[in-house]
């Protein structure tokens, strides 16, 4: 049996982490598009986007292009496996600060 982070245990937390700021969270599935970010993440008039992957998973072209797009448009957007990099990202692009001593925080 594997130790890494199943993709939809590491999303599950993010989003759950991202709920208690306040930051609003949706699947991201547009209809007959494939390859985009599995989440929208939305915070105080600003988006960003984030395509999870299971630890050693790499990112299939299609989804290397639209995280491209993104870029292209001024929207941040990241792909990761890692619960840490997840919440650094956020906190980053929506300038959110710790307002605890957790661990889970900016």
């Amino acid at each position: 049996m594997s130790s890494r982070l199943l993709e939809s245990v590491v999303e599950k937390k993010v989003c759950v982490w991202a709920v208690e700021q306040g930051i609003m969270t949706f699947k991201f599935t547009p209809v007959g598009q494939r390859g985009w970010p599995d989440r929208q993440f939305i915070y105080k008039g600003r988006c960003a986007f984030i395509e999870f992957k299971a630890e050693g998973e790499p990112l299939p072209p299609l989804q290397a292009h639209r995280l491209e797009l993104l870029h292209d448009q001024k929207i941040p957007a990241i792909w990761t496996s890692r619960y840490d990099d997840a919440l650094e990202f956020l906190c980053k692009t929506f300038s959110l600060t710790n307002t605890s001593k957790t661990q889970s925080g900016c």
